[in-house]
């Protein structure tokens, strides 16, 4: 049971990635992806086996798992927050661009006009 939810894991935080590196992904499948990840992690915590009544080679096996899980979980983390970085700096920059135009669109602040025909 484990070992399966592991790989389905893996899969889903595979599929996070290849939509979080998608510039043209779908705001939806990324929101669905993260919260798949999060149903099988809870699914994972909620029926983790005691390590104690497992034999050493399954110990080790189940351990090496969860460490390609948790590899693969932190860079899907640190993949999701340079996005996050990204996005935030996207938005603070169609601010400015808003307000700069909104000056420019405001004119002259001296009442001045301009014959531009000649």
């Amino acid at each position: 049971m484990t070992h399966s939810e592991l790989v389905r894991l893996r899969e889903q935080l595979g599929q996070l990635l290849s939509l979080l590196e998608d510039e043209q992904a779908d705001p939806a499948a990324l929101v669905q992806a993260m919260q798949s990840c999060g149903v099988v992690f809870d699914a994972l915590k909620a029926g983790f086996p005691s390590l104690d009544g497992l034999e050493a080679g399954e110990r080790e096996h189940l351990a090496e798992e969860l460490e390609r899980t948790l590899r693969l979980n932190a860079v899907a983390l640190g993949r999701a927050a340079h996005s996050g970085e990204d996005l935030a700096r996207g938005i603070s920059r169609a601010k400015q661009a808003r307000r700069h135009a909104r000056a420019l669109a405001g004119g002259d602040a001296s009442g001045s006009t301009y014959d531009l025909s000649a």
